[in-house]
């Protein structure tokens, strides 16, 4: 299994050595991400909510949905598969998979330039004729670095599987530069184009980049139809799909969201975008922290058989996880118009766009805490070899609970129905996995005190923001996150986990003494 590779894997390392690795791919994720985020601030300044800025979010969505969940289950398929193969054999393994995978991905690429029209109809079909029409345009160039995307995030695993873990982190951060870099020096020149541009760019640039990181550490591949263990491509495959299915939930909530939102007009696509990228950051940042340092310790406890050591990482992670992001989503909720205003509100986005954008911005982080825990809590059925379960836990709430909401809601409220879609299904499905944990695995989140805890002082933050009138949205901002940067301080301080902080600090007062 994954988890037991990884500790293998590990082994030679010190644990300064690993924190220091997890600590610089952390940081380089994380500017990577803001650097991301920045081309959804050059969208919004360009075209605001308009049917262009709706263009080229779509556009992106198919390829950067193989890129993202496609190509993260391969690669993560190709490192189980990898690292099971006989020394011997590992590169000749590699260079098998890396020809299907690519193949593949070529095939995509083609078809998608070959007949974009049939693409963009299918899934975006809600659009006006124009918005159709441009999206399939952009979506032609755009496709073309379908291929180069998902090789890329092969080679990463690649790389990673042989420890070159600084060089495979440094590709996203390279394509978003190039991709932002790309579209704001090029949009005065050949206009909205140099998106779709700059993504193609970017994806060959970075495919080359990875590509010259192989052949400096004497990791090149060829071309293979044969070779490796047994049953290789089918072992491969067969570890891919339930990732796929179960990783890919959070790209699954947007693809629908933008299928879904492709009829409600104009501007509808890029509002739903905007308000959602913005509750990704933190999002992404946790799933970081828990994929690279938190399920290595879950999977080892769970190989061990380590009960009650389990039971307390269960219980202090739903804790932490409540302590960090419930404050924060109170914060977030009664500021979302100054925060958008802020972040979004130059060039073509008009106050208006801000007012549309905050209001999904408040609906999506009420269920902000729900889609952390369950990023959390599914590792815990990796752990024990449940992957399938947390699976169709998964699936049914994409496909089922979120569907249902949207399409009873949306004669009603408009855009606002799938915000909702995805806040609701994020609720059952965490109500749906806590009971399923403690049925299958007999955990349990005794952590009502605390939780009571961060709830009330929540709430009373809540009140404050709620009464609180500065006429200026950025000083508002400052005095309201000084006041969150407290309400943390207190519960730091109320929580039991902080008691031993508390004497730590005592005793080295009275040291200094």
């Amino acid at each position: 299994m994954i988890k037991i590779e990884w500790m293998n894997h590990m082994k030679s390392f010190t644990p300064r050595q690993i924190a220091a690795i997890i600590g610089s791919v952390a940081v380089i994720n994380l500017i990577a991400r803001l650097i991301g985020f920045l081309r959804e601030v050059a969208i919004g300044v360009h075209f605001g909510t308009s049917a262009e800025a709706d263009a080229i979010i779509a556009a992106y969505t198919i390829p950067n949905f193989i890129y993202l969940a496609a190509g993260g289950a391969l690669t993560t398929a190709f490192i189980s598969v990898y690292t099971h193969e006989a020394d011997q054999g590992k590169r000749k393994a590699a260079s098998v998979i890396f020809t299907y995978t690519g193949l593949a991905a070529a095939g995509c690429s083609l078809l998608f330039f070959l007949v974009p029209d049939l693409f963009i109809s299918l899934f975006f079909g809600g659009m006006d004729g124009d918005t159709q029409a441009l999206t399939a345009d952009l979506f032609r160039i755009m496709a073309l670095g379908t291929f180069f995307l998902t090789v890329s995030m092969l080679f990463t695993g690649y790389l990673n599987a042989n420890r070159f873990y600084k060089a495979s982190a440094l590709a996203p951060l390279l394509f978003n530069i190039v991709y932002v870099g790309g579209a704001v020096v090029f949009m005065p020149v050949i206009g909205i184009d140099a998106y779709a541009w700059s993504v193609l760019a970017a994806a060959v640039l970075m495919y080359g980049y990875l590509l010259t990181e192989l052949k400096k550490r004497h990791l090149s591949l060829g071309t293979a139809f044969s070779g490796g263990s047994d049953g290789l491509m089918k072992r491969y495959l067969w570890r891919a799909l339930p990732i796929l299915i179960g990783g890919a939930t959070i790209q699954l909530y947007f693809l629908l969201q933008r299928v879904f939102a492709s009829g409600m007009g104009d501007g509808t696509i890029a509002a739903l975008n905007y308000s959602s990228k913005l509750i990704q950051i933190p999002q992404s940042i946790l799933i970081t922290a828990v994929t690279t340092v938190l399920f290595p310790l879950i999977s080892q406890m769970a190989v061990k058989k380590e009960t009650h050591e389990l039971q307390q990482m269960y219980t202090k992670g739903i804790t932490y996880l409540c302590l960090l992001i419930i404050p924060a989503s109170v914060f977030v909720y009664f500021h979302a118009n100054a925060l958008i205003g802020i972040v979004f509100e130059y060039g073509a986005f008009s106050s208006e766009d801000s007012a549309i954008t905050a209001g999904l911005l408040q609906i999506f982080v009420i269920g902000m805490t729900a889609h952390a825990l369950n990023v959390y809590l599914t590792r815990f059925f990796y752990a024990h070899n449940l992957n399938w379960l947390a699976v169709w836990i998964g699936a049914i709430n994409v496909f089922a609970v979120n569907i249902s909401v949207i399409f009873l809601l949306t004669g009603t409220i408009g855009a606002a129905a799938i915000a909702w879609g995805m806040t609701i299904s994020g609720l059952t499905q965490l109500v749906m996995l806590l009971v399923m944990a403690k049925v299958k695995l007999g955990l349990v989140p005794n952590a009502g005190k605390p939780l009571m805890k961060i709830l009330v002082l929540s709430v009373a933050l809540g009140g404050i923001f709620n009464y609180m009138h500065v006429s200026s949205g950025l000083l508002s901002l400052i005095l309201s996150a000084m006041i969150l940067a407290a309400g943390y301080l207190v519960l730091v301080i109320w929580t039991d986990q902080s008691k031993k902080l508390l004497n730590k600090i005592k005793n080295l007062v009275k040291g200094h003494r």
